[in-house]
């Protein structure tokens, strides 16, 4: 399927439920405020971890695909990022924190520890169901509801 890159100033997408594979056309759509791209076939996000790429991203809906490996995502103003029913156990590129995310939704995954939460000042909310921890090291995260159900 061929996404139309004509339309750079276009501010918010919905792909969801179209069986997409990837989503690299997106990279030239530099005014998207809201994307979503859930329930399709998508393995990676890779090409949100690249400089210059979705400065206006503040909405990433990618829950239902296939990623195993959450980048750093590098868009500056994204506020909420739900990745939930992935299958997500790599996400060591998210150390270094991201500065204005405010809701992160993690349910379905398997990530192993909560540590890169660390260094997100503005985090209010994260989300977690069905998940496994040995321990849940949450040291020094203000984070206002964290929701562990199993």
């Amino acid at each position: 399927k061929n996404i139309n890159t004509n339309y750079k100033f276009i501010q918010k997408i919905n792909l969801s439920n179209k069986q997409l594979p990837e989503i690299q056309q997106l990279m030239s759509f530099d005014h998207l405020v809201y994307l979503n791209i859930s329930n399709n076939k998508i393995k990676q996000i890779n090409f949100l971890a690249e400089e210059d790429k979705m400065p206006n991203l503040q909405r990433l809906e990618a829950q239902g695909n296939k990623i195993t490996d959450l980048p750093l995502i590098k868009a500056p103003k994204l506020e909420y990022l739900d990745v939930s029913g992935n299958a997500i156990t790599k996400y060591d590129k998210i150390e270094g924190g991201h500065k204005s995310l405010q809701i992160f939704k993690g349910n379905q995954n398997k990530f192993k520890s909560l540590l890169f939460f660390k260094e997100m000042p503005k985090l209010k909310a994260v989300s977690y169901t069905h998940l496994t921890l040995p321990t849940i090291p949450l040291v020094q995260i203000s984070v206002v509801a964290v929701q562990l159900q199993k």
